[in-house]
């Protein structure tokens, strides 16, 4: 886990760029598509549920709904100009109402969101927000489940929660569930890079692309990540993937990738060399085999088309350059796992090792046949 950015005084990046409307949610079409047709044709239901991994806009995208459920502009909404929208947003406003769910959580919280749901707001439709919905007590839910069954007329619950399993089946049965996708680490780098733009942050696409890679699908983390390189970044010089690479103390997916180019073009010894000095720097062999078994996964996954959300350009050069079966592919991810089992091993020789069976690895052979090759297990030869 990376380090988190501490509070400034000035506004971060990420509350900065924070989106206002749907047309600025990044990654999640399908779910903005739905939600816009339903308040359009007015036929949103009365409860929903957003889940996803943190990061993703939840709270966000809550806000959003409550805003245009009340704006006055139905084009392009909410449109945050309108009497309306910036009444909705203004603090101790009556209309929109958030509340935390992990620190309120009792039953008693629930009765007084009930009580105030029975008068009226300033605007037509009143709005709850409830973050952190799973960390309610069972009684708290109880207590919620009579008024999802009859919902008072223009009032409107937005749940948010990492952890729907959590809530009770009565629950979610009464509400639409609405699942966030992970933002593709294109569509992060894509926006961090309209970011940085506006704030004269001098940094590369391979950067960019790689803070994509690292924030696993979170933009509020690859905003995180932005801010503190740009923090680190005190001489104002371009921050590079070797920045990138050397302040956030990661292995790169970009090395590794290139390292495995190296095995299949049978540049052997400088493949191993450039493992080494990885490790001797304090990455860990087991970043290099996760990394590795990432790599494959992805290639089988692009060169298939299943359900693959980062369009890589690299991946199309290395299939012209490279005739990698799928079948090869699947050994070798195979091969992975396989290492990754034998970690305790000395570092230096087991990397060499997993390095020269990728290398000498053929179209048919599988894991049975490893046994052929070595014996005795693999750490006889260490």
């Amino acid at each position: 886990m990376f380090l988190k950015i501490l509070q400034y005084k000035y506004m971060s990046l990420y509350r900065k760029y924070i989106p206002k409307n749907f047309s600025e949610i990044v990654g999640q079409e399908i779910t903005v598509n739905i939600l816009v047709n339903s308040i359009k044709k007015n036929i949103l239901p009365p409860a929903i549920i957003l889940t996803g991994i943190r990061g993703v806009g939840k709270t966000s995208f809550a806000h959003i709904i409550g805003a245009a459920l009340n704006c006055k502009n139905k084009e392009v909404f909410p449109c945050q100009k309108c009497e309306n929208c910036l009444y909705t947003f203004r603090k101790n406003s009556d209309t929109l109402v958030e509340i935390d769910g992990a620190t309120y959580t009792g039953v008693e919280n629930i009765r007084t969101i009930i009580e105030d749901s029975e008068y009226m707001s300033s605007l037509q439709n009143k709005i709850y927000i409830i973050d952190e919905f799973h960390m309610l007590s069972k009684s708290a839910f109880s207590s919620l489940l009579k008024i999802l069954e009859a919902p008072p007329e223009n009032v409107y619950f937005i749940f948010c929660t990492t952890e729907f399993d959590k809530i009770p089946d009565t629950i979610l049965s009464r509400c639409l569930l609405l699942n966030l996708n992970k933002i593709s680490s294109k569509d992060i780098a894509k926006t961090l890079q309209k970011v940085s733009e506006k704030e004269n942050i001098p940094i590369t696409l391979e950067a960019l692309t790689e803070i994509g890679h690292q924030s696993d699908g979170s933009l509020r983390e690859g905003f995180a990540l932005l801010e503190m390189l740009y923090l680190i970044n005190i001489n104002n010089q371009e921050i590079t993937l070797d920045f990138v690479v050397k302040n956030l103390k990661i292995l790169s997916i970009y090395i590794v990738f290139n390292i495995y180019k190296n095995i299949l073009s049978n540049k052997l010894e400088e493949a191993i060399k450039e493992g080494i000095k990885y490790l001797k720097d304090g990455y860990s062999l087991k970043d290099f085999f996760c990394l590795f078994s990432k790599i494959f996964v992805n290639l089988l996954k692009y060169k298939l088309k299943i359900n693959y959300i980062d369009t890589n350009e690299e991946y199309e050069e290395f299939f012209q350059k490279y005739n990698v079966s799928n079948s090869l592919l699947i050994n070798h991810w195979q091969m992975s796992i396989f290492f990754l089992g034998k970690i305790e091993y000395e570092e230096d020789y087991l990397l060499e090792m997993f390095f020269i069976c990728l290398n000498l690895m053929e179209e048919d052979l599988d894991m049975s046949t490893i046994k052929e090759i070595f014996p005795n297990g693999v750490e006889m030869y260490l």
